[in-house]
């Protein structure tokens, strides 16, 4: 059996491991990624540990709202007692498509959700491109969740965030240096981002708030991604959220926050992922890439088409040179992550499979992240009343 069909082959049996219901979603999509990424270590390591996660103990299930009966194992993913028992549940559909994005990012469903998600972004990021700027990479990304975090860790009354609380969480998360979260920081101020709500006391420190138009994006944020979720399964997340926003961002973005600064699918998605991850503007051009994909084209085995044809339209649209943009995508050329359908920078760019799945993965995890915690602040809402 050659590496490459040993691979797929632990890679389906994660991804049944998963649907069965006796591994949690995000350790299987992060196994996933482990055995594909790291071609030169060996592989036989896997089926041991998927042994092992197979005949771990369960915990007993817990009610959850809607009458649906979940059982979680710490933050991250959700089991079944059986495919019996998960035959009764609605939300099997939702997570039968997450798991199988570990392994094909191609199925339709899930496939017109990504695209609709990135889309959204695309627009998103058209319709506000100063404070969609605050995105821009995967580094200010986190600052962002982590302050957002910590602000409504408290309450969301202003006692939460501060400059020692940021740099706090990014020290523990490795996010960034101490100089970057004080200019960002100081950003943040100076485009009335956050604002300042107490002066530093003796021995205290400025305290601050994030903005209305701010609350406002992320509210936008988790709308777009329920309806993402929803496209999936035909559920109503998005109406439900925004029919109560405050409440539950409130009960929402510590958990949310906690989940990607601390989920390896979310830190370590890939290299070709990386490549525009952490660069400025880099999640914005994955996101008009995969938003960008011509559905009209069959896919061959190893690219999809998209309808971006020109470097310069690309690089005016991101805001960026036409240089930087030349160079990115010249770094994801030379490791096979994207390429021209016939002259450079003249004719349709494609992007590889492997590249897709690194972002479908990435966007797998997110969604599973931001539903468990969705469906947690429902069942807590549904316990106070």
């Amino acid at each position: 059996m050659s590496p490459y069909i040993g691979k797929v082959e632990l890679s389906r049996q994660l991804v049944l491991a998963a649907i069965i219901g006796r591994v949690p979603l995000l350790r299987c999509i992060q196994k996933n990624s482990e055995v594909f990424q790291n071609t030169a270590s060996p592989i036989q390591d896997v089926p041991q540990w998927l042994a092992y996660q197979l005949h771990r103990p369960c915990r007993q299930r817990t009610p959850s709202p809607g009458g649906l009966k979940r059982r979680r194992e710490g933050m991250m993913g959700l089991h079944y007692n059986s495919s019996a028992a998960r035959a009764l549940e609605p939300d099997v559909v939702r997570h039968d498509r997450l798991a199988m994005a570990a392994l094909d990012p191609f199925d339709p469903v899930f496939s017109e959700a990504l695209q609709r998600l990135a889309q959204a972004f695309v627009a998103t990021h058209q319709a506000e491109p100063r404070i969609a700027a605050l995105f821009a990479t995967e580094q200010r990304w986190l600052l962002c969740h982590a302050a957002l975090g910590a602000h409504f860790r408290t309450g969301g009354i202003g006692r939460g965030l501060t400059r020692p609380v940021l740099v706090e969480m990014s020290d523990r998360y490795a996010i960034a240096s101490r100089n970057t979260v004080h200019a960002f920081i100081d950003e943040a101020l100076k485009y009335d981002f956050v604002r300042l709500v107490t002066l530093r006391r003796p021995g205290g420190h400025h305290r601050f708030v994030p903005s209305p138009k701010v609350i406002g994006m992320l509210a936008h944020w988790y709308g777009l991604h329920f309806e993402a979720l929803d496209v999936i399964d035909g559920g109503s997340r998005a109406s439900l959220f925004r029919a109560d926003a405050d409440n539950l961002l409130l009960q929402m973005q510590p958990d949310v926050a906690d989940g990607l600064l601390a989920a390896p699918g979310i830190r370590n998605s890939g290299p070709l992922y990386a490549t525009f991850s952490r660069v400025d503007a880099g999640g914005l051009i994955m996101d008009r890439l995969f938003g960008g994909i011509d559905v009209t084209i069959p896919a061959t085995l190893d690219r999809y088409e998209t309808d971006i044809t020109s470097i310069s339209s690309l690089a005016s649209f991101a805001g960026l040179s036409r240089a930087h943009v030349s160079r990115k995508l010249s770094a994801a050329e030379a490791a096979g992550g994207v390429g021209w359908s016939g002259l450079r920078g003249r004719s349709p760019l494609w992007i590889s499979h492997d590249f897709r799945r690194q972002y479908a993965q990435t966007q797998a995890t997110k969604l599973s992240i931001l539903d468990d915690a969705f469906s947690r602040a429902l069942a807590v809402r549904a316990e106070a009343s």
